[in-house]
């Protein structure tokens, strides 16, 4: 019992430790000629909620910057009338960055489909990963194990209301990533462009 409850803390402690020198607040260590892949999250309205604003300002500011040349925009777009990518792009553009420097991953789905879309569909090797710090060691364990050369760049730009239940849901989704790691299932989306 004890270590059913203990095991996900010590692996979300060995991984936060492992990832801490490869997360970056500002994009000034970002190193050049990298894919910013931006992770995506809930859009309500045909509008990014703000955590998701917060990723995509973080992501334009890298590429404003000349750091990065082209954003992977990945998250749930495969159902009717609901399409992360879709509204994350239409903010991208609206923000000046330019259509040809957008790829839109509408499968994925989940953090690990993401990463492994990244590599196997996307043909990428080196990326930035942009999105929040509770997410990026997880994300960084992942593509690490999948042959990505991944940085992070944390996109927190403020304080979170449901900062906490994400902190605890992490525990459990870096166990399943872990479980992904070893098991290496193709995609919940497939692998289709």
């Amino acid at each position: 019992m004890i270590l059913t409850v203990a095991a996900p803390l010590i692996l979300r402690g060995m991984v936060t430790a492992r990832y801490a020198a490869s997360i970056f607040v500002g994009g000034a260590q970002v190193l050049q000629n990298r894919t910013a892949v931006v992770f995506g999250a809930a859009v309500r309205g045909g509008y990014p909620t703000t955590m998701l604003r917060d990723r995509l300002d973080a992501a334009i500011q890298l590429y404003r910057g000349g750091l990065v040349e082209h954003l992977l925009l990945s998250g749930d777009g495969h159902r009717e009338g609901y399409d992360e990518p879709g509204v994350m792009a239409r903010y991208a553009m609206a923000q000046g960055v330019p259509h040809d420097a957008l790829t839109l991953d509408r499968l994925g789905l989940r953090t690990y489909d993401t990463c492994y879309r990244a590599r196997e569909v996307y043909a990428l090797r080196q990326v930035v990963l942009v999105t929040q710090a509770f997410h990026l060691p997880r994300a960084l364990f992942t593509c690490e194990f999948l042959g990505l050369d991944a940085l992070g760049l944390s996109a927190d730009r403020r304080a979170y209301r449901s900062a906490r239940w994400y902190d605890f849901r992490e525990l459990f989704a870096l166990t399943a990533a872990a479980w992904d790691i070893v098991t290496r299932p193709s995609p919940d989306g497939g692998l289709e462009p």
